[in-house]
């Protein structure tokens, strides 16, 4: 019926009621081209019964399928069919890519060694009639050797991240419109032509070597290769942005002038004199956020830090190294989270039922996790004592502690304000800055940044329902380690902006609970 709506000739499809792995109904069949699109993790498919079928050994070893899943079962069926010079294109579902489960990772390792793989293009959701979940396109091929119209693309792969195309046509159907289908064919075409002006697109592809997968584990998520378009390599004009900052500063009565007062003094303190007469208590939330980005870039994206002058470091000649990422300052160093924090994977208990009493205990949720990493109280899921001392047995998030969503919104991130404490609830991972490497500050404002984005993107594995970012991806993401007196001066003001930042919020000025605090500030003088 597939076929037959698209006006294809069906005359030589064979039919019967054992199937294709049972009853192989083109056993000598060589194929220039195979196109399909077999069921995605088909448990049913008999596979303890075809063991030593002859189609396992087509990766030059025997490689048979596990019996629960016949997803990798169907790639060394088109891979058998094909003829020397034959491509075969076909959808799976996303778990391909990354499932490590017994039989997918070796087999799905032996398809890369041995040179097969020619493109893997990962779609949005919502294409299919039947299911929202997305899937993946693959293309193998047993000739990638130059020819008349292609070039040599031995040990080369092309991976496409396509989930960004596609147009909503309702709530439930997305379309690919003929510029997404041009656009996604015609680069993989470039990719593969000899003369071709074919160019890596950060955000939708890249071509990459076997060597690069092996390094990824043989992971095949493009997300884990492809680069990400940001604004790391842009330069702050500090001077400029400040200067717009400070003429659309407008008054906030409900700041308080004690940090207002911590932070002019810690702006003194390094030099900023300008900026230290500014009236920090009359800033609302989107100057004060503005602000703490621009201050975090300048210092540690253009590394225009004070020096011991308290001069800008990059523009007065300040000495740099190399690393994975560029030029940094000599004496940095970039370090896993796993050794620069505690990465603390929260409960994965059954949500419990929410309690009724008003005055009892937050667990906070994912929807929790707002913008520009602050907590959002708007939605308030209460449970009773009982239940939030389970629920804080990994960890009760305290003041500095950042979250970081694991699936659904997948890389969402929000920091404990100073006047409350919580239970994590599912889907979230806790980060807390007490090693001494770096500090809450400046922690937040990393996690936040364009290179963070990058790096929560090539950990995320692309799943076949929803995406994930789990605890050992968070682990090894890598952050920018300063030296402790930079970390500290960058603390002495950036907190106490936060903490404005936090009393600034509509929401958490609402919240009045047992295990929360109202906000309050100590005059100091």
């Amino acid at each position: 019926m597939n076929l037959a709506i698209r006006h294809i000739d069906s005359s030589n499809v064979k039919w019967n009621n054992e199937g294709s792995f049972l009853s192989d109904m083109h056993k000598d069949l060589k194929a220039d081209y195979i196109i399909a699109n077999p069921p995605f993790n088909d448990s049913d498919w008999s596979g303890e019964l075809l063991r030593d079928d002859a189609r396992w050994s087509v990766l030059g070893q025997k490689l048979p399928p596990p019996p629960n899943n016949a997803n990798f079962a169907w790639v060394q069926h088109f891979i058998y069919h094909l003829a020397p010079n034959g491509i075969a294109g076909f959808v799976l579902g996303n778990s391909s890519l990354s499932a490590t489960n017994t039989g997918d990772g070796h087999i799905r390792k032996a398809i890369i060694e041995s040179d097969f793989l020619d493109c893997i293009v990962v779609m949005p959701n919502r294409l299919f009639y039947n299911t929202s979940i997305p899937a993946c396109l693959w293309f193998v091929t047993r000739n990638k050797r130059e020819s008349a119209t292609n070039r040599n693309r031995n040990k080369e792969v092309l991976l496409m991240d396509a989930r960004g195309k596609g147009t909503l046509i309702d709530k439930n159907q997305r379309v690919l419109t003929e510029d997404d289908l041009t656009f996604i064919s015609s680069t993989y075409h470039q990719w593969k032509a000899k003369s071709s002006d074919y160019k890596n697109i950060p955000g939708f592809c890249k071509s990459v070597t076997l060597k690069d997968i092996a390094e990824k584990e043989f992971n095949l998520s493009p997300n884990k290769y492809i680069e990400l378009e940001t604004d790391l390599k842009i330069r702050v004009d500090f001077k400029e942005n400040m200067s717009a900052l400070m003429r659309s500063f407008s008054k906030d009565e409900t700041l308080r002038a004690s940090l207002e007062k911590e932070i002019q003094n810690s702006f003194q303190r390094i030099g900023y004199s300008e900026i230290a007469k500014t009236k920090f208590s009359n800033l609302n939330i989107n100057n004060l956020l503005e602000l703490s980005k621009t201050l975090f870039h300048y210092w540690f994206i253009d590394f225009e830090f004070p020096n011991k002058d308290n001069n800008p470091f990059k523009s007065n000649k300040g000495k740099f190294i190399d690393s994975f990422q560029g030029k940094i300052p000599d004496g940095w160093e970039f370090e896993t989270l796993q050794n620069a924090t505690t990465v603390i994977d929260c409960l994965h208990s059954k949500k419990p039922e929410p309690s009724i009493n008003p005055t009892d205990y937050l667990l906070l949720q994912v929807y929790n996790i707002a913008e520009d990493g602050l907590i959002d109280l708007t939605e308030k899921f209460f449970i009773t004592e009982e239940q939030y001392n389970f629920w804080i047995r990994n960890i009760e998030a305290i003041e500095g502690d950042c979250l970081i969503t694991n699936t659904g919104r997948v890389g969402a991130i929000a920091q404990i304000p100073f006047y409350g404490s919580f239970a994590i609830g599912r889907n979230m991972t806790a980060v807390r800055p007490n090693k001494g490497k770096v500090t809450p500050a400046y922690l937040i404002n990393s996690l936040l940044s364009a290179y963070m984005q990058i790096e929560t993107y090539r950990e995320t594995d692309i799943g076949t329902i929803l995406d994930s970012l789990n605890v050992k991806g968070i682990k090894k993401v890598k952050i920018l380690v300063p030296p402790k007196p930079i970390l500290e001066k960058f603390e002495s003001f950036a907190r106490p902006i936060r903490k404005l930042i936090e009393i600034s919020s509509v929401e958490a000025l609402s919240v009045r609970r047992a295990n929360i605090n109202e906000p309050e500030l100590i005059d100091e003088e």
